[in-house]
């Protein structure tokens, strides 16, 4: 027993169409490719075709955007670097600023400062550590008796800035000023980690 499709239409139809049997029997992708009812003969070589353009458009965007994320990668890594510098570049100078207001208002020991400097000179002869006179009267050096006086000489020097001071040992002269330690700060901080 054969069944015919029953389909129900509102309003008057401008045009029907009816296939025989045999094409609703057939397998649907076989009708396809053979002519049948989904469509006309040639159908299945046109879809493969249409197929593989769409595949080939899909991997050219899917490249595109892997090239586009490979750029904003970099760019990325720029902007963190020019970042990074920025923030380097802006904690030096408040240092700077920072320590200016400090030594201005005259909020610092000399004798720390002259201590770390001696610290990392090698030992023997006399030194001679050179430093402005306001720092020289506030400095334990001044005031030193016995074996450290014999060892160490404060001179009072003004062309020596305040908060540093110049070491003349036998080996040579070792300069300790707030200049170099800012550029020794900034180059710790524009370090690649």
């Amino acid at each position: 027993m054969t069944h015919c499709p029953t389909i129900q239409l509102r309003g008057r139809p401008a045009q029907v169409r009816v296939e025989g049997q045999a094409a609703f029997d057939q397998d649907p992708a076989r009708a396809d490719a053979n002519g049948g009812a989904n469509g006309p003969a040639g159908a299945a070589p046109d879809l493969q075709k249409l197929l593989e353009k769409e595949r080939g458009e899909l991997q050219l965007a899917r490249l595109a955007l892997e090239s586009g994320v490979e750029r904003l990668r970099r760019l990325e890594a720029e902007w963190a670097a020019q970042a990074h510098q920025q923030v380097a570049d802006l904690a030096v100078a408040v240092a700077a600023k920072v320590l200016a207001q400090e030594i201005k208002a005259q909020r610092f020991e000399i004798d720390p400062i002259v201590q770390a400097a001696l610290e990392s000179l090698p030992t023997g002869g006399e030194v001679v550590v050179r430093m402005h006179p306001a720092d020289l009267e506030r400095s334990s050096l001044a005031r030193a008796e016995g074996e450290a006086a014999s060892q160490i000489r404060a001179v009072a020097d003004p062309t020596v800035k305040r908060a540093e001071c110049l070491i003349e040992t036998p080996h040579g002269f070792v300069q300790v000023d707030i200049e170099s330690h800012l550029r020794a700060l900034a180059e710790a901080l524009h370090a690649p980690e």
